[in-house]
């Protein structure tokens, strides 16, 4: 394997100066798709190859899309610019998606203690920002997985209009302390909120559970607790229409597809009449959340966000962000493992709905900073959250349908039997449940990392 030396351009104007000087450059778009850290495939304009540890070899187009069918992966794309400059190879990487705004220098070494002892020309100096070579959160592998975030100019002010301009996916990135990984997270969630329209109602209401969801969890280890909780329940508010919105509609899908399965005669009864009303509902949900200026809505959010100079607990927020998440997730998996304890056939829905917060807590902590710690198994807790949400719509429709005027028997009898199902199917696996949870917090060994 070659030896390589990697550095962090300030900017692209690299490629345009050696162009200006008349250095030839050889452009290439590549794609990197890692299954694991050490393995993983390469596309590269029209080539494609296989590496694995410090080998690689050619492969067709068909083994290329194949592999990347079965297996999960992480992958990053760059345009590439090579040139050489006294025999070695350098190449220019400006990075795609995720990672836009990134650019690297690659320098490639026939003999290794040229490497060793090599330093960039004089002219090339001024374009570097500093050398990563020795940076494993650098490598091509964690870039795919983890991302970038360049912590050392961190601004709250700098990421609000980077992250509202670019439209960045949210991610927690290493390295920061816990506030400073959060906020990314929240300005991300708050671009959908921004363009509130009929057809993305449900992202929106999903955007505002999840900044609501957050904001509980972090309140007092990051946030200021009692503001924190100020701004969730009216980000919870404010969701209302929406989720009224996505469970009428829901239910209005189910409805027509009963419907279906009965005669034209069968059609003009009580299920009808019930799917019409669902569709007035919708109509009166649409204009309400039409007079909704989201703007307005969202002022004093983002100015809590963006404020720099409080509405943060002192002292926590300036932790590590994977030791404060992961005393987060603790907190909720016991938590959870205890409702889940208490839960029983004759418990109310309220109890099933209590631990479906929890559930979802958990799996959103999960989804932003699990990458951050060990490998832990969620497959047990991914199924008890979808049950249970399944669960909580079912009520929302036996809710719906309980206020309406049309009321047919066998619809009814259907309901309660889908909600009794899923129930039971919480209860029948919550002990398998609760040995992943158990699992999950003795394999969260986060405080022993360095």
């Amino acid at each position: 394997m070659k030896l390589k030396r990697r550095y962090v351009l300030k900017d692209n104007s690299l490629a345009s100066f050696l162009a200006d000087c008349g250095v030839a450059l050889t452009p290439k778009i590549t794609t990197h798709t890692f299954i694991n850290p050490t393995l993983g495939y390469t596309k590269s304009d029209k080539e494609f190859f296989k590496f694995e540890l410090n080998s690689s070899f050619s492969i067709s187009k068909d083994e290329y899309n194949n592999a990347l069918l079965k297996s999960q992966t992480s992958s990053l794309s760059k345009n590439r610019a090579s040139f050489f400059i006294d025999e070695n190879l350098y190449h220019i990487d400006e990075y795609s998606g995720e990672l836009a705004g990134l650019f690297m220098l690659e320098v490639e070494f026939g003999d290794e203690m040229a490497g060793l002892y090599f330093k960039l020309p004089n002219f090339l100096e001024g374009f570097a920002l500093k050398e990563v070579s020795s940076d494993k959160f650098f490598s091509q592998y964690s870039l795919s997985v983890f991302g970038y975030f360049n912590g050392s100019d961190f601004s709250l002010r700098d990421t609000l209009l980077r992250i509202l301009a670019t439209g960045a996916a949210p991610y927690a990135p290493r390295g920061l302390d816990g506030l400073n990984s959060l906020l990314p997270i929240l300005f991300s969630l708050i671009l959908p909120l921004r363009n509130l329209n009929f057809s993305n109602t449900k992202e929106c209401y999903e955007a505002l559970l999840e900044s609501s969801f957050i904001l509980r969890a972090f309140a007092s280890s990051i946030f200021d607790e009692r503001v924190a909780l100020i701004f969730s329940d009216s980000l919870e508010r404010f969701a209302e229409p929406l989720m009224s919105l996505t469970y009428t509609g829901d239910f209005l899908k189910y409805i027509n597809k009963q419907s279906k399965k009965k005669d034209k005669d069968q059609k003009e009864s009580k299920s009808r009449q019930l799917s019409i009303l669902l569709k007035k509902a919708i109509a009166s949900l649409l204009l309400s959340i039409e007079k909704h200026d989201v703007s307005s809505a969202l002022k004093d959010y983002e100015l809590f966000l963006s404020d720099e100079s409080g509405f943060y607990a002192a002292g926590h927020s300036f932790e590590r962000s994977e030791i404060i998440a992961a005393r987060v997730l603790r907190f909720y998996l016991i938590s959870l493992i205890r409702l889940l304890n208490k839960l029983d056939s004759q418990k109310a829905n309220a109890a099933f709905f209590m631990a479906a917060n929890h559930a979802k807590t958990a799996m959103i902590i999960l989804k932003y900073f699990s990458h951050q710690w060990v490998s832990l198994p969620v497959k047990e807790l991914e199924n008890l959250s979808k049950n249970l949400e399944k669960l909580r719509q079912s009520g929302a429709w036996l809710g719906i349908f309980i206020r309406s005027p049309y009321q047919p028997k066998k619809l009814h009898l259907k309901l309660l039997k889908r909600t009794q199902n899923l129930r039971n199917r919480v209860l029948e696996n919550k002990f398998i449940a609760i040995n992943e949870l158990k699992m999950m917090n003795k394999n969260l060994k986060i405080y022993k990392r360095p």
